[in-house]
């Protein structure tokens, strides 16, 4: 979930922006200052919409037409001049998919909350969404440089400090325009904030300061906290019995030198390329000269035992690598944006996921603060006191799972160099839904039928029913979770959505096992087995989908997805999944009537 916290936003700074709680229960002090976002449209078209040959790129010297094209087809679809499109990032995925990811621009400067992607194969248009506003031109010249009179840049700087009670990165300043809610653009300064290495609590956030008026016009978290305190999805076990030795492997795809190798040097220590992993102000956990690292935890002992430390920090970096190598192969990779301190194929290097256990600021809970590409996330865990003498999320997968999901659907949605495009409202919803989602997908087994129900965190909380309001079951009778439910009281809270949108997940999931089986070896992606069309369909749909998606968005972005990958074939057993909760054919965005129509045909 995407949220800030201990944050005293002065009232006298709020400017034209939506000042939102995104956490349920919040402290007084808590806030998120959000820049207003235009509801995205987002279009799907089956097999493609081929590109015309007036819209194909007569220079092709760049080697890249399929990107020219798509900037002119979102021209011709939104009346926005290509001349005010910046093309922010784009990749070609596993699929075979172009992504191009673009911002507004206005008098050559980027519109920050101006958001619009294009995904292309073969001189065909599969799906474009964008929150541009339609049939206009992007309005007006930029207003004064801070040397023409405006606010500095260290004096907004200072203000947010001051503000936010954190301190700047040293990320480079940039300059956008943030569009409000009244039509105006103001000319800002962009720049990150976050808490001190030696902080008790995470904070990270990308602030823009108006240069006109000094005024903070925005706060974006790239912190994703879940808050297990209610009910949430279990799956492993108990990880003091479920236990098992893995050697490192070096799988030639993600992880060609190992764990404990960076591409630039070798670690006896829970360090390496893709994660290093410590308790909070501690050192990474050593493995002696044989990378051994062999400490079992035990719910007997106090969490900071000398043993239950080293078999947390352990366990956290081996879910970490476990995740980068498994989602390399279904196209998390370098070029889409993953965690590596080195890169051998595209994108940006120096972030390797961080996992830091036992964080001292709060208990019960785990965050996952997603930078954009090449800034280094933070994983990090919080005690559970639900019984004594507590015990340490960094051992229970399914919770570690979610949150490093998080970090996968920030990257992916929008593209790697934009981690706003979750921060609010159904979007922020949608990500707490698929981080649950990947924690269910990883954890079931060849055992499991339809009617195996699966609840996450029962071993942290010491509690059967574990942390979220459900059970994530097919039977409406024991989850009675529907796209309607959205509109009841107190369920537009981000955890809340996600249960719903996880709800529909498992439907969809259970639907392709019963029509394409089950294959234990997840990490072999090329199978078409249902529980791998099921990563494969959620995975390229977070690329497919519009910054800041909707629910209808993002299960179109799905069926997208399996037309794209599967021409079809899957087609009906994902509409009947997202239609038994409500999310038919005629469902609509913001509007939670549950609607259970499938296509003609289903």
């Amino acid at each position: 979930m995407l949220r800030l916290s201990s944050l005293a936003l002065a009232a006298t700074l709020l400017s034209a922006t939506t000042l939102s709680s995104l956490a349920a229960p919040t402290p007084p002090s808590s806030a998120g200052l959000t820049a207003f976002r235009r509801q995205p449209t987002f279009t799907t078209l089956g097999l493609g919409d081929p590109v015309t040959a007036s819209l194909r790129a007569n220079d092709t010297s760049a080697g890249d037409d399929d990107t020219a094209a798509a900037l002119k087809y979102l021209a011709e679809k939104t009346g926005v001049a290509v001349e005010q499109l910046d093309v922010v990032e784009t990749y070609v995925g596993s699929n075979g998919v172009r992504h191009v990811y673009v911002k507004g621009v206005v008098g050559g400067v980027r519109v920050g909350n101006q958001d619009a992607n294009v995904s292309i194969k073969d001189g065909k248009v599969l799906s474009w969404g964008s929150s541009l506003p339609t049939g206009q031109t992007l309005l007006p010249a930029k207003v004064d440089e801070p040397a023409n009179g405006g606010v500095s840049e260290e004096d907004a700087i200072t203000t947010a400090e001051r503000t936010l009670g954190l301190k700047r990165t040293t990320t480079p300043t940039t300059h956008q325009y943030v569009e409000t809610g009244e039509g105006r653009y103001e000319y800002t300064h962009t720049f990150q904030l976050r808490s001190a290495p030696d902080a008790p609590k995470l904070e990270w956030v990308e602030v823009d300061v108006s240069t006109t008026t000094g005024k903070i016009v925005s706060v974006t978290s790239w912190v994703a906290s879940a808050k297990y305190t209610v009910a949430n999805i279990r799956g492993a076990g108990n990880p003091e019995t479920e236990i098992l030795v893995k050697n490192d492997p070096a799988r030639q795809g993600p992880s060609p030198l190992g764990w404990h190798n960076d591409g630039k040097a070798s670690y006896t220590v829970t360090k390496g390329n893709n994660a290093y992993s410590q308790k909070e102000g501690g050192q990474p956990v050593s493995g002696g000269a044989n990378n051994e690292y062999t400490k079992t935890y035990s719910s007997k002992q106090a969490p900071d035992s000398q043993n239950n430390v080293e078999a947390a920090v352990t366990n956290g970096f081996y879910v970490a690598n476990a995740m980068h190598d498994l989602f390399w192969f279904y196209g998390f990779d370098e070029k889409a944006g993953n965690f590596q301190a080195t890169n051998r194929d595209g994108g940006k290097g120096g972030d390797p996921v961080k996992v830091v256990v036992q964080g001292k600021a709060m208990t019960s809970n785990a965050n996952f603060g997603t930078p954009p590409d090449g800034l280094e996330p933070v994983l990090t865990t919080f005690v559970f006191t639900d019984t004594q003498p507590g015990r340490d999320p960094a051992m229970e997968t399914d919770i570690m799972i979610h949150e490093y999901g998080h970090g996968i659907s920030t990257r992916l949605t929008g593209g790697p160099a934009n981690s706003n495009c979750l921060a609010s409202g159904e979007g922020a919803g949608l990500g707490e839904g698929w981080s649950d989602s990947l924690a269910m997908f990883i954890q079931r087994k060849a055992s499991h039928t339809r009617n195996t129900d699966l609840v996450i965190g029962a071993w942290a909380t010491n509690n059967p029913k574990g942390v979220r309001s459900y059970p994530y079951s097919t039977d409406k009778g024991r989850n009675p979770l529907m796209y309607g439910t959205l509109g009841e009281p107190g369920k537009n809270e981000a955890h809340a959505m996600g249960e719903v949108w996880a709800t529909m997940w498992n439907e969809v999931y259970w639907n392709l096992v019963d029509k394409a089986g089950f294959y234990d070896d997840i990490y072999n992606a090329g199978l078409e087995k249902g529980n791998i069309v099921a990563m494969h369909i959620l995975i390229d749909g977070l690329a497919l989908q519009p910054c800041n998606p909707t629910f209808v968005a993002a299960r179109d972005a799905v069926l997208q997805a399996e037309m794209t990958r599967y021409g079809g074939k899957y087609r009906c057993a994902v509409w009947k999944g997202f239609a038994k909760r409500g999310l038919g054919v005629s469902a609509k965005a913001g509007v939670f009537v549950n609607k259970v129509d499938v296509p003609q045909g289903c």
